[in-house]
């Protein structure tokens, strides 16, 4: 019961020693004992305290309280009722019994032989104290032994009825007390062994009240919202973030929601009970979480809720998704099981959870379970590592391969050493409101068997990767907006590759599945994979505490930097850390994209249409117009796609030019030229312009009616400008090594 320090803050103490000195005359006979009792809120916010010193003739007891940074004598005042000793004991233990004495010393004593205690300071104190810490609890009652004590009693039982307290009372009678004599006078001579076979009486409890909190009459609806707020704030503590959304934490614990959640309103509804007996009606609730909101934006801390991982200091926090809320902190000092979260952690319904890692595995044991070509899994050890980093832009993994080759079974185990969830993979999303809700809920996003992506679904998972949001009007208003503004890894599958955009491209890690030839059950692979589940996680940690360690030690020119230029640092990182040299994972990432670039060309046919022009000509410098009827003689048969209008052949080249220029051509509009002549661009083989260049007399003024021909070395010393300022990419590269 004392896992909580429940004293005066170290920084308090040298002031608070001093007010005591200055204000309370005993305390400055060097033969008296000052014993000083802090009261904090259930957050563990120091509140108060109250100072006892013993003289040989009695005893002398003043409160202290904070004023900035000075402490004066008396109380604070209160917001509603003065709290109760040792509240945020009673917060971290909510099923425990309760003990309940007069006075600070008689409670401390019974903390000390770890017994959950508490009082209200006195025996003249029932009235002005807030008993609702101990609402529907079970409480054991410790009289002291004289006339003050039985009138505590009398007083204080009926209180803790009516809150659906069940009380016992400690028969005092029956102990052989002398005269106002306590607990604490009691414990040193009988022991703690003896507070099990203490005479107890049992109190009654009232009868059933049949009407719930919102059936009362008159100002019953009032009534029955504000004790669910109070119920509220004696239990939790409320945050809010930027965007203004509240959360409610249970004090003493990491278990947090977003007060308009479903499971938040559940535990509300639940304690509820279970503290009054009650049922809370629908608009009650309604009526509280309303003011709860309102509550916590105005007087609530401004903090960040994270799903599943968040970064802290120099290292990151996983939930671990059990019932403990307990968190794994991982550094590049190695990581930990944490019982306390220094960061607010939410869930969602769907969330499932980690396994409690073991320490020993090997990421070996995780091969056998999913169907990733060798070469691919420095690959896809280092994605697994950047999903859990969300301070870094995200890569997307795209796993294709023919039927049979075990993609969604491999994506299934993928995302359960991450952020299990109750469907770890989802169909094909229909709209791209349901991509954000649906990161929203988690940390992964996961959708398997997809056969085509719209260029508009593809800019929705660039904006996802790299963190943005989504708006839409609020229903029933008419300027309101819900936003929602994640940044998550996404992971998709499909028979054939489906990421063609070239925003997209160049954030994807594609890897295709080789076909199965011994192929295992599903209860034989779900075995083995659940053998091995919690040393597998355990492997990974040791794997990312390993890179993190190394991560400020690699290094890579700027102008040798791929687009996902995090991701990379942290693969070489990885790679030094296993004793690897950085640069193999360097070559290795490179010759993903090079299979990337050709298939976002593939996938376009103005791309292809421009590449078949340029085995024909060198160089083409025209109008968009006039580009738009050259084009077209290499148009794709039966190509539904072919732009329209210049404007459309503008906007596919501009997607397109990424690609081109890392094959040899570059295309870009020519601003040389005045915009009264049309838009004009500029296309270029850069091999073939060169050869070309090189062998062609100087030709004759420029002439508009032929562009080509009189601007010939005018082009060559262009593009070479353009592509020394735009194309910064090392040429292709070999496959990689062996060792991959």
């Amino acid at each position: 019961m004392t896992s909580l320090t429940l004293q005066v803050p170290a920084e308090h103490k040298r002031a608070l020693w001093s007010a005591i000195q200055r204000t309370v005359e005993a305390a400055r006979d060097p033969a008296n004992k000052p014993t000083v009792t802090p009261y904090f809120d259930a957050a563990h916010n120091l509140l108060f305290a109250r100072v006892r010193i013993d003289t040989k003739d009695g005893k002398v007891i003043r409160p202290f309280h904070l004023d900035g940074d000075r402490w004066k004598q008396g109380e604070p005042a209160f917001e509603g009722k003065k709290p109760l000793l040792n509240l945020p004991l009673l917060a971290a233990h909510p099923d425990a019994e309760v003990w309940l004495a007069e006075g600070e010393k008689c409670a401390t004593a019974l903390t000390d032989v770890d017994r959950l205690a508490t009082t209200s300071g006195g025996a003249t104190s029932v009235a002005g104290a807030d008993w609702m810490p101990l609402a529907g609890r079970r409480v054991i009652l410790w009289p002291d032994f004289d006339l003050p004590g039985k009138k505590w009693l009398a007083e204080l039982i009926p209180a803790l009825q009516k809150i659906g307290a069940t009380v016992r009372v400690v028969d005092v009678d029956q102990l052989q007390l002398g005269d106002g004599d306590d607990v604490a006078d009691w414990l040193p001579l009988h022991g703690v062994e003896a507070l099990e076979s203490l005479p107890m009486v049992e109190i009654p409890a009232l009868a059933p009240e049949h009407a719930d909190a919102g059936d009362e009459p008159a100002g019953s609806r009032d009534s029955a919202s504000t004790a669910l707020v109070r119920h509220v704030q004696m239990n939790c503590t409320l945050y809010h973030n930027q965007d203004g959304d509240v959360f409610a934490r249970l004090n003493g614990s990491n278990q947090a929601w977003k007060i308009a959640s479903t499971a938040f309103r559940d535990w509300l509804s639940a304690s509820f009970y279970r503290a009054t007996g009650k049922v809370a009606r629908d608009q009650a609730v309604k009526e509280a979480l309303a003011s709860l909101a309102g509550i916590g934006r105005q007087e609530g801390e401004l903090r960040e809720a994270h799903v599943r991982v968040a970064k802290h200091g120099n290292g990151y926090l996983i939930d671990l998704g059990d019932d403990k809320w307990r968190v794994v902190e991982v550094s590049a000092g190695g990581w930990q099981v944490i019982e306390q979260s220094p960061v607010l952690f939410v869930r969602s319904k769907s969330m499932r959870s980690l396994p409690n890692p073991v320490r020993g595995g090997s990421l070996d044991a995780l091969w056998p379970c999913v169907n990733i070509p060798e070469w691919a899994r420095p690959l896809v050890l280092a994605w697994l590592l950047e999903s859990l980093r969300p301070d870094t832009p995200y890569p997307l993994l795209e796993l294709t391969g023919e039927q049979g080759s075990a993609k969604s079974t491999t994506q299934d185990y993928l995302r359960r050493l991450i952020d299990p969830n109750r469907v770890n993979l989802r169909a094909a999303p229909k709209a791209r409101e349901d991509v954000f809700v649906s990161a929203a809920a988690g940390l992964l996003v996961s959708y398997e068997n997809l056969s085509h992506l719209s260029p508009e679904m593809q800019d929705t998972f660039c904006t996802l990767a790299t963190g943005g949001g989504f708006a839409r009007r609020q229903l029933y208003t008419d300027a309101e907006e819900i936003t929602i503004e994640v940044k998550r890894p996404i992971v998709l599958n499909g028979i054939a590759a489906v990421v063609t955009a070239q925003d997209l491209v160049s954030r994807t890690i594609s890897v295709e599945l080789p076909t199965i030839q011994a192929r295992a059950t599903g209860t034989e692979l779900e075995a083995k994979f659940d053998a091995e589940y919690d040393r597998i996680f355990g492997a990974l940690l040791d794997l990312f505490a390993a890179t993190l360690r190394t991560l400020p030690d690699v290094h890579l020119a700027p102008e040798h930097r791929p687009r996902m230029a995090d991701f990379c640092l942290l693969g070489m990182a990885m790679f030094k850390a296993t004793g690897q040299h950085p640069e193999s994972f360097v070559r290795l990432y490179r010759q993903t994209e090079v299979g990337n670039v050709e298939r976002t060309l593939d996938a376009s046919p103005v791309a292809t249409a421009v590449r078949e022009m340029m085995d024909d000509h060198p160089v083409v410098r025209c109008t968009l117009k006039e580009l738009l009827q050259r084009l077209d003689k290499y148009r794709p048969d039966r190509c539904e796609a072919w732009p329209k209008s210049p404007k459309g052949l503008a906007n596919a080249l501009k997607r397109v030019a990424p690609p081109l220029r890392m094959v040899g051509i570059d295309a870009h509009e020519d601003s040389s030229i005045s915009r009264r002549e049309g838009t004009w661009w500029c296309i270029a083989r850069m091999d073939r312009l060169q050869a070309s260049a090189d062998q062609r007399p100087p030709s004759s003024p420029s002439s508009p009616d032929c562009p080509l021909a009189d601007r010939q070395r005018e082009d060559v010393d262009l593009v070479r400008v353009r592509s020394a300022q735009t194309c910064n990419a090392p040429a292709a590269v070999p496959y990689a090594e062996k060792e991959f």
